[in-house]
């Protein structure tokens, strides 16, 4: 496995399969398609196959689309698709198209008089309905999420965005208070014949303190996907003419009974460790899709695999609810506990010593409130 990466990261120097290729800057393409060309240079006749997640990653593959694919196979819906997962207002609007349910928005168009206040009551959660990687590094918010408690918050918000000279529309959701078991992630695989072949469900049952509420999940537990999330899913690709890998974000809302898709993004192999740990394989259904052109009947991920990046004595002691901790312990005492860091083909002790002081590392920073996020673990 080829990792294209802008830091070398200790862990991966010593893994057994993963070949980091350090380069200067992430952001810039030409430096990025070089470090590719060379990959593809070095594997004459092979299949490649691009995996990444980050949304800005999948920006990149949209504009280099055509370069990419002379070398690699791609797994990429076309440009109108993608609008609809990744432009907020676009993947609102088809929402209330399929009858979708999902939080109420209030579009704020930029570069007009902005309101303070708005027809939902506060706090409210902004976001933008696309953000580069220029915003990202001009206001140094890599995840814009923002959870706004008053108007003087939502003026700062407002002239911090004029100031980098942000010129996109804001979309303003409700705050709705949720916690890591009322949040799930739903993942489909939909080939190019528009049909889901793989469903997987992961729900959140530790997340830990960052900017958005599912920033950085450290423990998972797979779950059969609810039949009715599962078809509403399948009624929005179809509608989007989506293909690919797509990821729905899915929060109760328990102060009115009902599952609402807060967001959807593409995605090319993110959680694919957690799916496998379910019972199913993303990367069977990728390659038998657009490399041998087969089509695969629908598999689901089952109920009670539980994978996390935290001890689970650990585990124990930071969830709150009492279910939770019995669910945890009783999966633990069954074997069905798998920690995502560790690595079963190497035991030396290199290894042991940094996982161990991974995790040390993580429990320091939510000991000490620190915000963490995947730039920051």
């Amino acid at each position: 496995v080829q990792l294209v990466a802008a830091d070398p990261i200790p862990p991966l120097t010593h893994s057994r399969f993963i070949v980091p290729h350090l380069v200067a800057d992430l952001a810039n393409d030409e430096v990025v398609l070089r470090a590719l060309a060379a990959i593809a240079a070095a594997t004459p006749g092979k299949h490649r196959i691009i995996l990444g997640a980050y949304v800005g990653f999948m920006r990149f593959l949209r504009r280099n689309r055509h370069v990419l694919e002379q070398n690699f196979d791609l797994a990429l819906a076309d440009d109108d698709a993608l609008d609809k997962v990744m432009d907020k207002r676009d993947f609102s609007e088809l929402c209330d198209d399929v009858n979708l349910p999902s939080p109420y928005m209030y579009i704020v168009e930029m570069g007009k008089e902005v309101p303070v206040k708005f027809d939902i009551p506060f706090p409210v959660v902004a976001r933008p309905v696309r953000w580069t990687i220029e915003d990202a590094r001009a206001m140094n918010v890599f995840q814009p999420v923002f959870v706004l408690n008053d108007s003087a918050e939502v003026s700062e918000l407002w002239r911090k965005l004029e100031h980098i000279g942000y010129d996109n529309d804001f979309l303003i959701r409700p705050f709705i208070p949720a916690t890591a078991p009322d949040m799930r992630y739903l993942m489909l695989y939909v080939n190019q014949r528009g049909d889901v072949t793989l469903a997987a469900c992961l729900r959140l049952l530790y997340v830990a303190p960052g900017p958005d509420m599912a920033s950085t999940p450290l423990c998972f537990l797979s779950e059969t996907p609810n039949p009715s999330d599962l078809e509403r899913a399948t009624e929005f690709v179809k509608a989007a003419d989506y293909h690919g890998f797509v990821c729905f974000w899915l929060m109760d809302d328990t102060a009115h009974g009902m599952r609402l898709f807060v967001d959807a993004r593409p995605c090319l192999g993110a959680f694919s460790f957690a799916m496998a740990r379910g019972g199913v394989n993303p990367m069977t259904h990728l390659v038998a899709d657009i490399i041998d052109g087969q089509e695969l009947p629908l598999e689901q991920t089952h109920d009670d695999e539980l994978v996390c990046s935290l001890p689970t004595w650990y585990l124990m002691r930071v969830v709150e609810s009492m279910k939770i901790r019995h669910l945890i312990s009783r999966l633990s005492q069954r074997g069905h506990t798998f920690n995502a860091l560790s690595y079963s083909f190497d035991s030396s002790l290199v290894r042991d010593t940094l996982t161990r002081l991974y995790m040390m590392g993580m429990m320091r920073d939510i000991e000490q409130g620190k915000v963490l996020t995947p730039n920051t673990l």
